[in-house]
């Protein structure tokens, strides 16, 4: 029996066609939130390593509501796979987009110049 949280299942068909997959957390508490999240990144950076390089994209990641999952001073769980996506951005060779939003920015403030930086785009 395959895995429930498997990439590969999240983002084709067995045909081989796109899919949309919508992982809800919101009935979940802040601990639950953090490790679902965390895991789904980790998923998503193993499949994503085992792709071969391509110019074109073939998955796009999208976040909603990041505040607490990339905070500008503290070291969360789901942060370095957040980094590591926003990184292997840089090198143009991975199958992966990845968007991240979020509301709240005062208080604290929530910066994305480095992510900015990192990824060449802006904010």
């Amino acid at each position: 029996m395959a895995s429930l949280l498997d990439a590969q299942r999240l983002l084709f068909t067995p045909e081989g066609k796109p899919r949309i997959s919508i992982i809800s957390i919101a009935h979940l508490n802040d601990a639950e939130r953090m490790f679902v999240v965390t895991l789904v990144l980790n998923e998503v950076i193993a499949w994503m390593r085992n792709q071969s390089g391509t110019g074109s994209l073939r998955a796009i990641l999208y976040m909603d509501e990041i505040f607490g999952f990339f905070p500008p001073t503290a070291n969360p769980p789901s942060k370095q796979p957040m980094l590591t996506l926003l990184m292997e951005a840089m090198r143009r060779t991975v199958p992966v987009g990845r968007t991240y939003s979020r509301s709240r920015i005062r208080p604290p403030r929530l910066t994305t110049r480095p992510s900015s930086r990192s990824a060449g785009t802006w904010s």
